[in-house]
Order: C-alpha cells, then sequence, then structure tokens
C-alpha cells in the first residue's frame, strides 16, 4: 500500500488488488487515518475489507465500481463517508455504520443492488442526492428503487423504512418490443446477445475504458450531467482485425441491458435511388422506439470514409444521412448508443469524429 502524510497521520493512496484487505491501524507509529479518494476503484478482485478504528475519513469514490466486494467492516471512530464512496457495488450485501459516523455524503450507496439491509446510527445526516436499492421494508421483503428527493435528512432508530417516493420508472424491454410493429421489418433486434465480460479473454485494460467511457455514463446518466457530461451518442471501436470488437460490442449491449441492433454497410446498400439512406432512416426510428437501445456498426469504413473519394454514388448520400442521425446526440436523453468497429479509421470522414457523434474512441490491441 501506499501512503501519505497527513497531519499527525498518514493517508491511503492507493491499495492492493487483493480479494481481502485489512487495512493496518498504523504505519511507523503513525495511525492511518483517512481513505483516499479512489484508493479502491475499479479493483476487480476485492472481495472483502477491514476498516480499522484509526480511519476517520472515507473520501469519495473510495471502493466506487468494486464490482465483487462484498463484505465492509466499518470500526467504531469513522465519522465522514464521502460522496460517491460505494457507488455501483453491485455484490454489497448490507452494511452497519458504527455510532461515530455522523455524516455520508451523496449517492454513497447508489445502485448497490445487492445491499438489502442498512443499519444507522441516531442523528446521521445524509447529503443531498439519493440512497437507491438499499432498503427492506419492515417485513424484511426486498424493495425496488427508493430514492430520498435531497435535503439533508436526521434519521432516528436503527433502520429507514423505504416509502417508494422517488422510485425510478422502468419499462420493461419484453414488452416494449413488438417483433409485429412494421418498424423493426427489416432490422430486427436481439434482446440478449449472451455475451458479457466475462466471455472475454484478456483486454482488460480495454474493459475498464468501456466501463469508465460507455457503461458507467450510460448506466448513470444522470449522475455524470452533475459533472458536465453526458452519455450516449456514438463510440469509435478500432484495431487489427480480430481483436474482438464485436464480440465487446456485444458485452456492453449486455451491460447496459439494451437491444442490440448488428448491421453491415451491405444490408443499408440498395441498388434503388434514395432506398440506402431510407434503410438507415429505418434503423434509427426502430432504436429509438424501444427504452434502451445499441447499434453496432461493423466494418464501418464502408458507410464512413471520406466524401468525395469514393466511386459509388450512393456513398456520399448515406454518409450524409448518417451524419443527420446522429446530429444532436450529445443533447439526446441517452436512450441509444451507436457503436462503429474499423480497422481503417484513417479513412474515416472527418465530420464523423466530431463532438456529438463518434469523438470518443477505443483502442482494441492485440491481445
Amino acid at each position: 500500500m501506499e501512503f501519505n502524510e497527513e497531519g499527525t497521520g498518514l493517508r491511503l493512496v492507493k491499495g492492493v488488488d487483493a480479494k481481502t484487505v485489512v487495512i493496518p491501524d498504523s504505519i511507523e507509529g503513525k495511525d492511518v487515518t483517512v481513505i483516499g479518494a479512489q484508493a479502491f476503484k475499479s479493483f476487480s478482485a476485492l472481495e472483502s475489507v477491514h476498516i480499522p478504528r484509526t480511519v476517520k475519513t472515507i473520501e469519495h469514490n473510495a471502493f466506487a465500481y468494486d464490482s465483487n466486494l462484498k463484505e465492509v467492516e466499518l470500526s467504531e471512530g469513522l465519522e465522514t463517508i464521502g460522496d460517491y464512496s460505494f457507488l455501483m457495488c453491485s455484490k454489497l450485501n448490507g452494511i452497519v455504520l458504527p455510532r461515530t459516523v455522523k455524516y455520508v455524503g451523496i449517492w454513497a450507496f447508489a445502485y448497490d443492488d445487492a445491499l438489502t439491509y442498512m443499519s444507522f446510527p441516531d442523528g446521521i445526516k445524509f447529503g443531498k442526492g439519493w440512497f437507491n436499492r438499499v432498503f427492506v421494508d419492515e417485513y424484511g421483503e426486498r424493495l425496488g428503487p427508493v430514492g430520498i428527493p435531497g435535503g439533508d435528512y436526521e434519521l432516528d432508530g436503527e433502520i429507514m423504512r423505504a416509502t417508494g417516493a422517488g422510485s425510478i420508472p422502468v419499462i420493461p424491454m419484453k414488452d416494449a418490443y413488438d417483433p409485429k410493429n412494421p418498424l423493426f421489418r427489416k432490422f430486427r433486434p436481439v434482446m440478449e446477445t449472451g455475451v458479457t465480460f466475462a466471455d472475454i479473454a484478456g483486454l482488460e485494460h480495454v474493459k475498464e475504458t468501456v466501463r469508465d467511457l460507455i457503461i458507467n455514463p450510460f448506466k448513470r446518466a444522470d449522475l455524470y450531467e452533475r459533472f458536465g457530461l453526458r452519455s450516449g451518442g456514438g463510440i469509435l471501436l478500432y484495431g487489427p482485425p480480430g481483436t474482438g470488437k464485436t464480440m465487446l460490442a456485444q458485452a456492453i449491449a449486455t451491460e447496459v441491458d439494451a437491444a442490440f441492433f448488428s448491421v453491415k454497410g451491405s444490408e443499408l446498400i440498395s441498388k434503388y435511388v434514395g432506398e440506402s439512406e431510407q434503410n438507415l432512416k429505418k434503423l434509427f426510428e426502430a432504436a429509438r422506439s424501444l427504452p434502451v437501445s445499441v447499434i453496432f456498426f461493423d466494418e464501418f469504413e464502408m458507410l464512413g470514409s471520406s466524401r468525395g473519394n469514393a466511386l459509388e454514388p450512393w456513398s456520399d448520400k448515406l454518409l450524409s444521412e448518417l451524419l443527420a442521425q446522429m446530429q444532436g446526440f450529445d443533447k439526446s436523453k441517452n436512450t441509444l448508443l451507436v457503436l462503429a468497429a474499423t480497422n481503417t479509421p484513417w479513412v474515416l470522414d472527418s465530420a464523423l469524429l466530431r463532438p456529438g457523434r463518434f469523438n470518443r474512441k477505443v483502442y482494441v490491441p492485440l491481445p
């Protein structure tokens, strides 16, 4: 572990990538007093952690996105838990806050899907924001997403009772997709790709980049907007052939629970004048009709090559239609994500790489 001086004690600035971490009370005679910001961010193997009595503060994002974290032991002495500190720890089962804790920051335990109980000390205050999916009702039954609509809260008693206020409405995908709808006559989505990140060997750095750049902003668009960041829009996957770009796109669709439209340029092109552009328009209409969709363009250079260089008469018109469909993506409702894969990114038209289109790029290297 790495530490910095923090007053008369030490501040943890980087942990170790292990399944279990027991943070020491002191090192070389100095107490460990602070768990630093992002100290354990995205540690894929971390399952349990013990925080000693000497620690007074857990800073923001300290354990955010630790997807395998199941157990946290907080010792007496902790006073403050920072903003987003346990955000999206999806396997965290339950947590008991010691009586010394006086303040918990905004979104500290948001979207911890497995968290079914939480014990609060008397007089604790919560920062503005939501606590999501963390409560049980008085009968011990699991409730859906529950929100607290902002402000500081004085909580008396050990368990907060969920009221359902601020619940997030969810439209079931199976009810939204009707295969008989004429919108899906030509382009039918795959509702479950069956591919996850666990199926992709290696590429750990690429997976982490995808989570930070695509999945987390897409799942929590409201949270990222607080910092002026937006989700949705277009992402360009580029790299040598055979490195897993298509499989990565399928895994992304699984992670964001989206309908998956996989399209090659040849499926859009028609010998009839104007029909290629209409096909592209129908594709986007079908995708936008569902709650969450991913459009994946394979061999994207066939559609996105620089204007004026192609011999085919349909090329420039089809590209213009694509640019029009993607116009204003950075101001959309973030329900549509467009992915494109190419082996030759240098041939793409510069207009496609402007902000709001495919300005975000992920390099997928050889294993």
